[in-house]
């Protein structure tokens, strides 16, 4: 209950490494000195950045102990699963209200406190709230539409004033229906307030009594799937970011959901033609240079990628706008005409795609080289019969016209090489093109692994089932880049025990889809 004691979270977690888990902080801002917790992942990596969550307690934690802010709600949450959770958690604390301006502050100069020494995903950071911070979280996030990716109210009070600061924010509002402290009456006005003032905000009312709401909707997963899914307004796609997200069950249906809008109809260019989706598929098992080490799964991955790709029930694209090369198929020649002859028949309002599973590797002589390795190459002479990522990104400036480009990179298979200078070039290959979003299959310092079996790897087995409808969070029947990519870095994640995750980059629309 809100009102009982209760333990402090940080007590029941165990085996943490230093510097994670709940940690207690003091804040010296334009509120003056407040003592506040933050949670740490507990395989924080400061290369990484993390998305954000702050915390609003409820009346009863009110104080400056900077402790009991923690200990309802969502803390206990966290060690339930021994901190095993994805996000960096704000926990400021207040007197018990966060309507006021000082209350305002105290929450900011605690999660610019938080930024300043941690790495977080300024553009994923959600505000949610139980009781009074319930009202506050409703209240803030219409003050500070400039900060927070999305809105979770929990058995709050209703705001009515801040409704049309509000119509833009994703929010995800939940409470029992037989709250007799609040009651369930205030989250439902301000909800059909919110979509009368044109929002689409989702809702969840729990039949129960009772106030604590909280304990059922943090503990069931598509909740904290959903806020990792938010990007901030006008904010571009993060890069780098741990989009590892929380194990969960199918987790609660809204009662209220925003209204679907239709699948968008075909693009006209001024020429007159239909936009198209376009794919490059390459796939490079074995190498005509006996040093290279073979890669088991590449080939049969990029096949079943390319199935999927003119699957009616995948990607359904046309067979004449998809170009699959596989091992001998795909020499330095061969992909050099795919990238600029193929592809150059594109138009602005097309959409490319290009699969890559294959060796990547750093040039000895210059770090800054780095390579797709085709089926032709000679170890001997690494830079004139490599790949340059150089030349795919000339293809990105020159040749390929499509506007919305999506690289899918699974290169780095070999512990000897330099992964972090792979994961490095793909980053920047990303900005080389408008638009254009990059997913390697892993992050600096890890090598691929398999999934169930050597047939397959974690990457592209976890990409066919996300494709195929597991990333599909909010179930439109669309999954969209800013649902695929939370879902393959969990699911890579946890397959492989941490070995390896997915990274993204680029500036991209998340709301894009792979299918046609």
């Amino acid at each position: 209950m809100l009102g009982c004691e209760a333990p402090d979270p940080a007590a029941q977690i165990t085996g943490l490494p230093p510097g994670t888990g709940f940690m207690l902080r003091e804040s010296q801002g334009s509120a003056g000195a407040h003592k506040y917790s933050v949670f740490i992942p507990r395989d924080y990596n400061p290369a990484v950045k993390y998305p954000g969550i702050v915390f609003l307690h409820g009346g009863l934690q009110g104080g400056n102990d900077g402790v009991k802010c923690r200990s309802i709600g969502l803390g206990p949450e966290i060690a339930r699963r021994n901190a095993n959770f994805p996000f960096i958690v704000v926990f400021p604390q207040s007197g018990g209200d966060w309507t006021s301006d000082d209350s305002d502050k105290i929450m900011l100069d605690a999660l610019t406190d938080v930024e300043k020494h941690y790495s977080v995903d300024r553009d994923r950071i959600v505000l949610t709230g139980i009781d009074s911070g319930g009202k506050g979280a409703w209240v803030l996030a219409a003050r500070h539409p400039e900060i927070f990716s999305a809105v979770v109210p929990m058995a709050g009070f209703a705001a009515p004033d801040v409704v049309p600061q509000l119509t833009n924010m994703p929010i995800w509002a939940f409470h029992n229906d037989g709250d007799f402290i609040t009651g369930s009456g205030n989250t439902k006005t301000m909800v059909q307030q919110i979509e009368a003032a044109g929002g689409h905000p989702k809702v969840t009312i729990y039949a129960e009594g009772g106030q604590d709401c909280w304990d059922q909707a943090y503990s069931e997963g598509e909740l904290f799937q959903w806020m990792m899914a938010q990007r901030r307004a006008g904010a571009a796609t993060p890069v780098n970011s741990a989009a590892a997200i929380a194990q969960g069950s199918s987790g609660p249906q809204a009662s209220t959901a925003p209204a679907e809008q239709a699948p968008p109809k075909p693009v006209r260019s001024r020429a007159g033609l239909f936009s198209q989706n376009w794919a490059l598929v390459i796939g490079i098992s074995s190498y005509r240079d006996s040093r290279i080490p073979l890669i088991a799964q590449a080939a049969g991955d990029a096949r079943q990628f390319h199935k999927w790709l003119l699957s009616p029930n995948g990607g359904h694209y046309g067979a004449e706008h998809v170009k699959l090369l596989i091992d001998g198929e795909a020499s330095r020649q061969a992909i050099l005409d795919a990238l600029n002859t193929f592809l150059s028949g594109t138009i602005a309002e097309d959409t490319v795609t290009i699969y890559v599973c294959a060796h990547g590797a750093v040039s000895p002589e210059s770090p800054e080289k780095v390579y797709l390795l085709p089926a032709d190459i000679d170890a001997n002479h690494l830079d004139s019969t490599a790949l340059s990522l150089a030349d795919i990104e000339t293809a990105l400036k020159q040749s390929i016209k499509a506007h919305k480009v999506v690289v899918l990179a699974d290169l780095v298979h070999d512990p000897s090489v330099s992964q972090s200078g792979i994961v490095d070039a793909l980053d920047h290959l990303s900005s080389a093109h408008p638009g254009c979003a990059v997913i390697s299959a892993t992050s600096a310092n890890q090598i691929s692994r398999p999934a169930t079996s050597e047939a397959t790897g974690a990457f592209t087995y976890f990409l066919l089932k996300g494709l195929s409808g597991d990333a599909d969070y909010n179930h439109d029947g669309a999954v969209t880049l800013g649902e695929l990519i939370p879902y393959l870095s969990q699911s890579v994640r946890q397959a492989t025990n941490g070995a390896q995750t997915p990274l993204e980059a680029g500036k991209f629309d998340a709301m894009q889809s792979l299918q046609q």
